[in-house]
């Protein structure tokens, strides 16, 4: 099954929570720098967040008319990073947080 199509890249969500609290969220092997595996953390992370808009964009859009917007490309980077955020259980920063719950509210 192919990975379901995304808007943002590593580089959005860096532009929308701090690259350093981004990368202590994944760096499970503590080196400083994203391994493979921690690439992937991150790559899944946007695929995840990407279906969740799905689930609500399609009842509205072809997915394709959608390819290069914006609202999708920082929709997409601050659910991924709220994802990734909160992965092991940890409380998301509040300004990360009033940022997810407000395009949660928008889809």
């Amino acid at each position: 099954m192919p990975a379901p199509q995304t808007y943002c890249t590593l580089a959005d969500l860096e532009a929308v929570w701090n690259p350093l609290a981004l990368l202590e969220s994944v760096d499970d092997d503590g080196n400083a720098s994203l391994s493979p595996a921690e690439e992937a953390l991150v790559a899944q992370a946007i695929e995840r967040a990407a279906g969740k808009m799905h689930a609500y964009l399609l009842l509205r859009y072809d997915l394709a008319d959608l390819v290069d917007n914006a609202w999708c490309r920082d929709c997409n980077a601050v659910l991924a990073a709220y994802f990734l955020a909160t992965r092991t259980g940890n409380t998301a920063p509040n300004g990360l947080y009033f940022e997810y719950s407000r395009f949660l509210t928008d889809l």
